[in-house]
């Protein structure tokens, strides 16, 4: 954690515009036909005119504990059996998910700091490049860490977006990089309509 958001990613890299250029954008054009015509567990469209913040903190509470409750089913292999096509384990999803957790809670003003892998990198990444570059970051440490630090992140990241009326949850203009999508399809987006996938795999690999 910084002291300001201005002594962290802003000195490093300028605004939340900036950085979403840079690499969040990027990712999502990598990303652009994945989720939003899929459906939440609750049978939500993407396209839903209105959704409440409520309803946000909600999805994102209920898909983190599927996600826990997956990752605890594999005990010991979370850090070392394959639980994805490209050979990741539980560990390096969850750096996945961490790395594009940070962003959307530093769009919505979280005070945060740029992880080692962030920091000087100046040319337009591809979303499987900032992919690598989160797993490999987060591989050498011990998955209690790892947990721990996406753990963190999603109560810093609920809490921002608690913060949020439901007016804003459904205005379009809420983060740089939003383009014209309302706020709760960016949080959505790399939250509780992008989790399950993942929470999906690893209860295949766990048995459940």
């Amino acid at each position: 954690m910084a002291d300001s958001v201005e002594s962290g990613y802003e000195r490093r890299f300028g605004t939340p515009a900036a950085i979403g250029l840079r690499f969040h954008a990027a990712s999502d054009a990598d990303r652009a036909d994945i989720g939003w015509t899929n459906m939440t567990s609750n049978g939500l469209h993407m396209n839903d005119s209105f959704v409440t913040t409520k309803f946000v903190i909600d999805s994102i509470a209920r898909e983190r504990a599927r996600l826990a409750a997956a990752i605890e089913r594999l005990g010991a292999e979370a850090s070392t059996l394959p639980v994805t096509d490209e050979g990741w384990t539980a560990k390096d999803v969850l750096a996945h998910l961490i790395h594009y957790a940070e962003q959307i809670a530093f769009g919505l003003g979280a005070k945060l700091a740029p992880p080692a892998y962030v920091v000087g990198v100046s040319e337009r990444l591809s979303g499987d490049q900032w992919n690598a570059r989160a797993v490999a970051h987060y591989r050498e440490k011990p998955f209690h860490a790892v947990r721990e630090q996406f753990e963190g992140i999603v109560a810093l990241l609920i809490e921002r977006t608690g913060l949020r009326t439901d007016e804003q949850m459904n205005a379009t203009d809420a983060m740089p990089w939003a383009g014209d999508r309302p706020l709760w399809q960016i949080i959505g987006g790399d939250t509780f309509l992008h989790w399950p996938l993942h929470a999906e795999a690893i209860e295949r690999a766990a048995g459940i």
